[in-house]
């Protein structure tokens, strides 16, 4: 009879177990929406390596493109250093491709984020590839660790 009893319980706890899971689960995959994000032209066709980086990183935000569909906006330039090629044999001291965006929130016009970015490799100097899709992965890493993802970690 001992034994009848706690099976029987150990079952109701075993179900009610498997409900918590599944409630808790529900409740975590209905987060809110994600936020939608406009990225302005920046000059030299920037912005379109700034959204495949930012496709790239899986950034949690959905890419329109009509500026009055959109939570944020993304400003910024892109500029070209002069290289000359002695650049490549002693190596270059600054970047030769550079960016720097900043991420506007469109309800109150209010700049909640901004960023710069170089394509020159701190370790291989001039000899490491760069160019502006690099600086653009640059700008969306540094974009989602600074503020998307501690958003996230307070929702």
């Amino acid at each position: 009879m001992f034994t009848n009893y706690r099976a029987h319980f150990s079952g109701k706890i075993l179900a009610a177990i498997v409900i918590i899971v599944f409630i808790s689960t529900q409740a975590i995959g209905q987060s809110e929406a994600p936020d939608r994000v406009f990225i302005a032209e920046m000059g030299r066709g920037f912005e379109n390596y700034l959204m495949a980086a930012i496709v790239k990183n899986k950034l949690p935000v959905v890419i329109v493109t009509e500026e009055s569909e959109a939570d944020y906006i993304i400003e910024g330039v892109s500029a070209r250093g002069p290289h000359r090629f002695y650049d490549t044999i002693w190596g270059a001291s600054r970047d030769r491709e550079q960016g720097s965006v900043r991420l506007v929130r469109m309800s109150d016009k209010v700049v909640v984020w901004a960023g710069a970015a170089g394509d020159k490799s701190l370790w291989f100097g001039s000899f490491k590839n760069g160019g502006q899709a690099k600086v653009a992965n640059r700008l969306a890493r540094q974009m989602n660790k600074e503020f998307f993802l501690p958003r996230s970690r307070i929702n």
